[in-house]
C-alpha cells in the first residue's frame, strides 16, 4: 500500500525464493518477472474482492545504490567465491570486467575451484583458470577488447601461452 516514505507502506502478499547457485542476475530477474506477474495478478483480485489483508513490513527500508560499469572492476586479490558472487551479480549488466595488457577485458560466467594460483596468473590448459587471493575462477566466457562474448577456451586457445593477468 502506497505511503509518503519510500518503501515504507504495508504489504498485501510476498513470496520467498531461493537464489540458485549458479544463477545470475539477469537469470533471476527472468524468474522472478513471471513468478511477480502470478502474485501480482491474484494480489489485485484479492484486493478487488475486498480479501487483501495488508500487514506492515518488517525491518527497516534499505536503499541501494545504482550499479555504474566501473563497480563492475575485479579486484583479484578477493576471494575467487567473492569474485564469483560479483560477476554473477552483475551479469548481465553492468558487466563484470578486468584489464590485461592495459586493455578492458569482460568477464562473464565463471567458476570457483580450488587451485593456488598466484593473483592474476592465468593457466591456458583444458581450462583457462585466473588466479585470485583465495582459490581460482575457470573462467567460461570473456570479451576480449572490442570483440564479442566467446568461449574463454577458445580465446585460451588463441593465446597459447601462460600469461599473467595485470589487473
Amino acid at each position: 500500500q502506497i505511503e509518503k516514505g519510500l518503501d515504507t507502506g504495508p504489504v498485501f502478499d510476498m513470496e520467498k525464493v531461493e537464489i540458485g547457485h549458479r544463477e545470475t542476475a539477469g537469470d533471476l530477474l527472468e524468474r522472478l518477472s513471471v513468478q511477480g506477474a502470478d502474485l501480482l495478478s491474484r494480489t489485485m483480485k484479492s484486493i478487488e474482492d475486498g480479501t487483501a489483508n495488508p500487514v506492515p513490513q518488517e525491518g527497516e527500508p534499505t536503499h541501494a545504490p545504482q550499479l555504474r560499469a566501473a563497480d563492475g572492476r575485479l579486484d583479484l586479490a578477493r576471494s575467487a567465491r567473492e569474485l564469483d558472487a560479483q560477476i554473477r551479480g552483475f551479469t548481465p549488466a553492468p558487466g563484470c570486467w578486468t584489464t590485461w595488457n592495459g586493455d578492458r577485458v569482460k568477464v562473464g560466467p565463471a567458476e570457483p575451484v580450488d587451485v593456488d594460483l598466484s593473483v592474476g596468473e592465468i593457466l591456458i590448459g583444458d581450462d583457462v583458470l585466473l588466479g585470485t587471493g583465495e582459490g581460482a575462477l575457470r573462467l567460461e566466457k570473456i570479451a576480449p577488447p572490442g570483440k564479442p562474448w566467446m568461449d574463454a577456451g577458445d580465446w585460451g586457445r588463441g593465446v597459447r601461452e601462460t600469461v599473467v593477468w595485470n589487473s
